[in-house]
């Protein structure tokens, strides 16, 4: 998997879809990003894209301040 650079977390993506975060080296590290906020962390990028479609009752409880990064296809 490539992945692009780290950015601060303060700096929302520009496009929807999921993105590697650094939370806490926790092994849920996945969010799915639906444009205005970031839903739950998942272990897995298949998961966190099965959240995309209930974001109202999925948002993460880091919505700052946590880096992430784009995975390039």
């Amino acid at each position: 998997m490539k992945l692009s650079q780290w950015h601060d977390g303060n700096v929302k993506p520009v496009h929807i879809g999921v993105y590697e975060r650094d939370i806490d080296d926790l092994e849920f590290k996945f969010s799915y990003w639906d444009g205005e906020y970031w839903l739950i962390a998942c272990a897995e990028i298949n998961e966190a894209f099965k959240y995309k479609d209930i974001t109202w009752m999925c948002h993460s409880a880091w919505q700052t301040d946590v880096k992430w990064r784009g995975i390039i296809k």
